[in-house]
């Protein structure tokens, strides 16, 4: 069995997957809290020695990982998994591993072989949970959440994580009942206290979401996700000002997070009021937060091409807002890309609705 202190030690490892571009408005950030802070380690100082027992890679790695960062621990552990292979912990550390990589029918398989050994192990499942949920297999991520909780009633992350797939399922009560829960039990939490202000907005409680969103910056002043979610709030309240002020508090705390890019975006090419529109700044922001995402999400390519029209090019906006369309998962999304797609290929720009 993998003892407490085993685990403790990588209890938040898994979640540097969740620093990966992907979800629109930053909604990935429910972590709350970075776990990891040396992220260009030093050079490995010596090769792995041929012959090394498992105990020993793992002192070693645990060594390096307090010493010079995470990157040069996993390399031992992924050793020690071919060492001790019926050794559930390896198989848990050989999966964040994979989860890392977005390899996550690999990390699948490998916490599920680690439940296999020690059905026990409360943290397999929660990081289960969060790959299947990177897959957007959102009721098998909530059955691991489950499980999580039903283990360890007091796993404010299995709380957390719940409540982010709930957010994805658009259940939005749940998601919030979830999200309390993580702030009763990890009050100083600055994710969960974003995450419920997301889910507040997504019921319009926009007020409430706002309380949300200033908690956790007074918590964590450089949270950046937290600018740039109340900046959404701030131009769903219709106070575009104090929306582009917080878009770019964000971008200077953290300036490789696409959301406040892609938010600044969106208001530049969208906005109904004229003074705050600038299409070709509406283009640069919303390039750069496709950059920033790698290409790979919808909901920033459809900004691109909102952008495009509002700048007067038309014919990228349709080809653009076409690619948005093939990536989008979601039968909402991809009812109101429709319905931008054929404003402009009527080469009309589209202004934002309370819909939105």
């Amino acid at each position: 069995m993998i003892t407490t202190g085993r685990i403790a030690l990588f209890a938040g490892l898994v979640w540097i997957a969740a620093a990966c571009p992907g979800v629109a408005h930053a909604q990935q950030s429910w972590v709350g809290k970075s776990v990891v802070t040396k992220t260009n380690p030093p050079r490995r100082a010596a090769a792995t020695i041929a012959g090394d027992s498992a105990a020993t890679s793992f002192k070693r790695a645990t060594i390096w990982m307090e010493r010079e960062g995470c990157r040069l621990a996993f390399a031992d552990y992924n050793e020690t998994t071919r060492l001790d292979p019926s050794d559930a912990f390896e198989y848990v550390v050989r999966g964040i591993e994979w989860s890392r990589k977005k390899e996550y029918d690999r990390a699948i398989a490998d916490f599920s072989e680690a439940i296999r050994l020690d059905p026990t192990i409360t943290f397999a499942y929660m990081a289960r949970g969060f790959a299947w949920e990177r897959k957007k297999e959102y009721d098998k991520g909530i059955a691991d959440y489950s499980e999580a909780i039903r283990l360890d009633p007091t796993y404010a992350l299995a709380y957390n994580g719940r409540g982010l797939a709930w957010f994805h399922k658009k259940d939005y009560d749940r998601a919030i009942a979830d999200y309390n829960e993580t702030i009763r039990l990890d009050p100083r939490d600055a994710g969960a206290y974003n995450n419920r202000g997301n889910a507040r907005q997504r019921k319009k409680e926009y007020e409430k979401a706002m309380a949300d969103y200033n908690e956790a910056i007074r918590i964590d002043p450089k949270y950046a996700y937290a600018y740039s979610d109340r900046g959404w709030a701030w131009a769903n309240k219709k106070e575009y000002d104090k929306a582009i002020a917080d878009y770019n508090k964000a971008i200077r705390v953290d300036p490789s997070l696409a959301a406040p890019y892609d938010g600044r975006s969106w208001l530049r090419a969208t906005c109904p009021d004229v003074k705050f529109r600038d299409g070709k700044k509406a283009v640069e922001d919303g390039t750069r937060a496709c950059e920033l995402s790698r290409w790979n999400e919808a909901n920033s390519i459809g900004t691109l091409a909102a952008a495009y029209a509002e700048s007067g090019a038309f014919e990228k906006a349709v080809a653009t807002q076409q690619k948005a369309s093939a990536l989008s998962t979601d039968a909402e999304d991809r009812r109101k890309a429709e319905t931008r797609l054929a404003l402009y290929k009527e080469k009309k720009p589209y202004r934002q609705s309370d819909e939105d």
